[in-house]
């Protein structure tokens, strides 16, 4: 149901690295974590420009990025659904470069890269049994029932070691004609079936949205963050030379852009999803309430109690910016 959005956990990693000092010592263990989300990332839209003008027999949706609660203590995510009359196939992506050695008791991959370095990473195979589980829980939870099939698309060329044989992994370049032959080859459905527009709607009613946790949650133990106008070249905090006007005094490079704006969403993004004007001019280094109250109305922001504005990353960024008010709702 439409094109692939960005992953709003990347762009919170992201910001929290802008605003982390340079001696903070989980700054390289942030910038990890985020190389390690924009390589899924990026299989995952390999994914979906693999999966272009497919065409299945009767009714098909995909549904990218779904996060739904399994159970009390166990959120899964899906990076693609493929949704048919016949049965639900979930896709997973993975970019993962080097040589790959699946490995039992425990079930593990080891990848060795072109250094010969070797890394133990969880299995592929196993990971998809246990989503294929979840949903299958989720789903009779509802009284609903699908066949759940799933495939692992890798987005790189990969020297395989130990992989068995029909093991549910192909390249991505094999992923179209497998869901073709897959899907022609499954059994029609049958009154035991629910309908694919009555999984849909579930889903898409229960997806839980973008992980919005505390990053002391997440386990992310960052100490002080910076506050203010952040300059995207150097990440030094700006000066204000006018009411609009920055300058960063580090590095002298061109403001591009509203630093005030972005400050905003660093805001609802690293700290907290909800904010006063108050808190947002001081935040900000704003002297005046009124400036800070005309920042915040220009934007799509949900409106509560004693002037709080509330965040809700599904409905108030574009992209990855914070949602400006339509001139024709001012």
């Amino acid at each position: 149901m439409g094109p692939r959005k960005y992953p709003v956990e990347l762009l919170r990693l992201k910001r929290l690295h802008v605003r982390m000092y340079a001696h903070d010592p989980e700054r390289g263990y942030v910038a990890e974590l985020i190389s390690r989300a924009e390589a899924g990332y990026k299989g995952e839209t390999t994914v979906d420009n693999y999966l272009r003008g497919l065409r299945l027999p009767g009714k098909s949706m995909l549904l990218r990025n779904i996060r739904l609660q399994i159970r009390e203590e166990y959120v899964a995510q899906f990076d693609t659904l493929l949704i048919t009359e016949r049965g639900i196939w979930i896709i997973e992506a993975k970019m993962i470069r080097g040589s790959l050695r699946l490995l039992p008791n425990p079930r593990r991959m080891e990848r060795t890269d072109e250094s010969g370095a070797v890394l133990t990473m969880d299995c592929p195979i196993l990971q998809l049994e246990n989503q294929k589980t979840g949903l299958g829980e989720w789903l009779e939870e509802r009284g609903l029932f699908l066949p759940i099939r799933g495939v692992v698309a890798f987005a790189t060329r990969n020297t395989w070691t130990g992989l068995p044989e029909n093991a549910p992994i192909v390249s991505v370049k094999e992923l179209k004609s497998m869901l073709i032959k897959s899907v022609n080859q499954s059994p029609p459905p049958d009154r035991s079936f629910s309908s694919l527009n009555e999984v849909v709607n579930r889903l898409v009613a229960e997806e839980l949205g973008p992980d919005m946790r505390s990053f002391e949650e997440m386990g992310i133990k960052h100490g002080p963050l910076k506050e203010g106008t952040i300059c995207e070249n150097c990440f030094a905090s700006l000066e204000r030379k006018g009411e609009r006007k920055f300058q960063c005094p580090q590095c002298k490079a061109q403001v591009e852009g509203n630093p005030v704006t972005r400050a905003l969403r660093d805001y609802f993004l690293v700290f907290k999803p909800w904010i006063t004007n108050r808190e947002f001019c001081k935040f900000a280094g704003l002297r005046c309430l009124s400036t800070g109250n005309r920042y915040l109305m220009q934007h799509e922001l949900d409106r509560g109690l004693r002037s709080v504005h509330h965040f809700d990353a599904r409905k108030h960024l574009e992209g990855m910016e914070l949602r400006k008010v339509k001139r024709d709702s001012l």
